[in-house]
């Protein structure tokens, strides 16, 4: 009797197991230790810089592991971090472009670079010097032409534009004088210490006889392109009894830009030498 109980008692205890594992088969047709576990949290987009990571793989219960649905999401964040990054190149370039060039602070160093101490008159020479739209009659120490030079051409190259702007005024000295009437003329000046270029006035004439004593009427030549202006204005001779000459008088044309002198049928002409 104890034996047949105990043959119930196994019988029954199958039975028990063979009905679960059927409930178990028959809700999901996988195998014991194939089962796919939970996906794991889906990861955050990223936003702009560096996306958050998801967590991506979960642990399947009793089997092997698996890729969660926030896997997907993780890439995402990724990709929206790639994104950001990019973003932030681009920010750099828009300061880049933000970056842009003061003119006036190029006018600033062109004058801070100039020499302009002086004595007299006679220490002082003309140059030009183009603002983008026209020509600035400006004095420097004289001696000091191959430092101007240099500098006018770190201005050009320092003005965004220069030059095709569309602007023009006439030949100007740094006061802001133009030559509005026969007879006046640019001339340098040492000033406070400093070289300046003025506009100065000297009595019109036709000829010597038209002078003061001690005066001889003196041409000056100015050239713009392919014009060229001829003012005669009454100047000291300095070569006083003597032959008319560059050599006693050519101080007449010191400080009228290159200042070439020449003496041609009894007068003395100065010419600008721009050609």
């Amino acid at each position: 009797m104890a034996q047949r109980n105990l043959i119930f008692r196994f019988r029954s205890a199958g039975w028990v197991l063979i009905t679960t594992l059927a409930i178990a088969c028959s809700s999901k047709q996988v195998p014991i230790g194939a089962q796919t576990g939970l996906g794991g949290a889906a990861g955050a987009l990223g936003t702009g810089g560096a996306g958050v990571a998801g967590a991506g793989a979960g642990g399947g219960v009793g089997g092997a592991v698996s890729t969660g649905a926030g896997g997907g999401k993780a890439d995402a964040g990724a990709s929206g971090g790639a994104v950001g990054a990019d973003a932030a190149s681009g920010g750099a370039g828009g300061t880049d472009a933000a970056t842009t060039t003061d003119a006036g602070s190029c006018s600033a160093s062109f004058s801070n670079t100039l020499t302009k101490d002086c004595t007299t008159a006679s220490d002082c020479v003309l140059v030009r010097h183009n603002d983008c739209c026209g020509n600035v009659i400006t004095a420097v120490r004289s001696g000091t032409e191959a430092s101007f030079a240099t500098a006018e051409q770190a201005f050009q190259s320092c003005v965004p534009g220069c030059n095709v702007r569309g602007c023009f005024h006439a030949d100007a000295a740094e006061n802001g004088q133009t030559l509005v009437a026969t007879g006046q003329a640019f001339a340098a000046q040492c000033q406070g210490g400093r070289c300046t270029s003025v506009v100065t006035t000297g009595s019109e004439c036709a000829s010597d006889g038209d002078c003061a004593a001690g005066e001889i009427c003196v041409a000056f030549v100015t050239n713009l392109g392919p014009t060229s202006t001829t003012t005669l204005s009454c100047r000291g001779n300095a070569c006083g009894a003597t032959a008319l000459s560059c050599t006693c008088a050519g101080s007449d044309c010191t400080g009228f830009f290159s200042g070439i002198c020449t003496v041609n049928a009894g007068r003395l002409a100065c010419d600008d030498g721009r050609k």
